[in-house]
Parts: C-alpha cells; sequence; structure tokens
C-alpha cells in the first residue's frame, strides 16, 4: 500500500516524495474509512463512529507509517488518543527540505549536528 500511495501522491505532486503530514494524512484518512467507517452497519451516528473507532485494532507495522491503531478507552488516562501510532523526527537541512532522520527505517536523511557537537 505504501508503494501504492507514493505513486498516486508522486503522480499528482510534481514527483514530490510524500512528506510526514501527507504520510499522517493518508493513514488518519484511512484508518477512518476502511477500519472505522467501513464496518459500520446502520445509520452513522457519532456514539456509533465513536465505538468503531474504539473497536479498531491494527497492530503495530500494519499502518504504511510503520505504526498501528488503537484508541484509549473511556476513563484511560490516554482517551482517545491511538497508542499505537509511530513518530519521526525530522530536521530541516535546508530551506523547504525536511529529512526524516529517526529512527533508521524511515530515514530519508542523515542527522547533521547534534546537541553534543553542534
Amino acid at each position: 500500500m505504501l508503494a501504492q500511495a507514493r505513486s498516486v501522491y508522486g503522480s499528482r505532486n510534481g514527483g514530490a516524495e510524500m512528506t510526514i503530514p501527507a504520510v499522517a494524512g493518508f493513514v488518519g484518512g484511512w484508518t477512518l474509512f476502511d477500519n472505522v467507517l467501513g464496518h459500520g452497519a446502520g445509520p452513522f451516528t457519532p456514539d456509533s463512529i465513536r465505538n468503531a473507532a474504539l473497536a479498531v485494532d491494527v497492530a503495530v507495522g500494519d499502518s504504511i507509517n510503520g505504526g498501528g491503531v488503537r484508541f484509549g478507552n473511556a476513563g484511560a488516562l490516554d482517551e482517545g488518543q491511538n497508542t499505537r501510532s509511530a513518530a519521526v523526527v525530522g530536521q530541516w537541512q535546508a530551506i523547504g527540505d525536511m529529512k526524516i532522520v529517526y529512527p533508521p527505517a524511515y530515514a530519508t536523511g542523515a542527522l547533521i549536528g547534534s546537541p553534543a557537537t553542534g
């Protein structure tokens, strides 16, 4: 799915690579339309959508960004938060040039400098 998402994104954006926000938006949209609304029956109501979202259980590694999806239940410290989200560290390396530098599996560039080396 990642290859297809990259291909469609590139074809609609002059060959550009998917940005971090583009990947996050894709994962969020896919989760909503496939995992939440795609499994609903009957009329959609705020409660039915919320219940369907709370039932989503996508394992870590099964989303195109390497994360998964599982929302914290009501009353939990992480209520409503995706407890399996993937995170990356990006570094602006030039004007308009963001590179993912961590974790290595998603890196699109190497870290330039560091707090220890400047």
